[in-house]
Order: C-alpha cells, then sequence, then structure tokens
C-alpha cells in the first residue's frame, strides 16, 4: 500500500528482447488491460484506469526510452488520495507481466535476442 500525495508506484525495466514495434505492442497490452489511452506519443503513454472501491482511477504513464528501457509509473487520480490500497502497485505489476507475456509469445526473427 503506497502513501503519499497522491499516491503512487514506479518500477523501470529493460526488455532483453529486441522487438520491432514495442510502441504498438505496449499499447496493445494497454487496450488488453482495459485501459484507456489518453496521450500518445513516441516516447509516452498515458492510460486512464476506472474507478473501483480501492480509488476513483489511477493514471498509468509508460515513458519508452531507448534500447527497450520503460518506465512505468500509476498514480491515484485524485492529488489528496494518500492511501491507494495496493491498486498502483497491482497497475504496474499487472503491465509489467502482461507486456513480458506479450513479447514472449511474439515470433523471432534471425538475430533477435
Amino acid at each position: 500500500m503506497a502513501f503519499g500525495f497522491p499516491a503512487y508506484s514506479t518500477t523501470r525495466f529493460t526488455l532483453e528482447v529486441r522487438v520491432s514495434d514495442l510502441h504498438g505492442t505496449i499499447r496493445g497490452v494497454v487496450g488488453t488491460l482495459g485501459w484507456r489511452v489518453r496521450k500518445d506519443t513516441a516516447e509516452k503513454i498515458i492510460a486512464r484506469v476506472g474507478w473501483n472501491w480501492r480509488s476513483w482511477g489511477e493514471v498509468v504513464v509508460i515513458d519508452l526510452r531507448p534500447r527497450n528501457d520503460i518506465t512505468v509509473t500509476s498514480r491515484c487520480i485524485l492529488p489528496t488520495q494518500r492511501l491507494d490500497w495496493g491498486k498502483n502497485k497491482a497497475n504496474v505489476k499487472m503491465f509489467t507481466e502482461e507486456l513480458r507475456r506479450q513479447v514472449q509469445t511474439m515470433p523471432r526473427r534471425s538475430g533477435d535476442g
């Protein structure tokens, strides 16, 4: 459970495989999770997660950097919400797990690693 104003969770990781269309794959993950894209640029995707009993909703920011370096941050929509009951951490975990799952099932080209 995060505590802050607003509550948030963040992680940074690097995919160890080359993905020819990482941006498209990430958009697919956002769709699979049922999140709505609010902003979409080459370096950043911002999605909105709907409200539930733990939160009035979250904003998930996915920053794409060179060499498949990705930072994912989920924060509560309300700036005054200081407890998230683990929802932001769960969003980050769901996103990273689904992205890794989708990347693993993609066909590999010769030389990919």
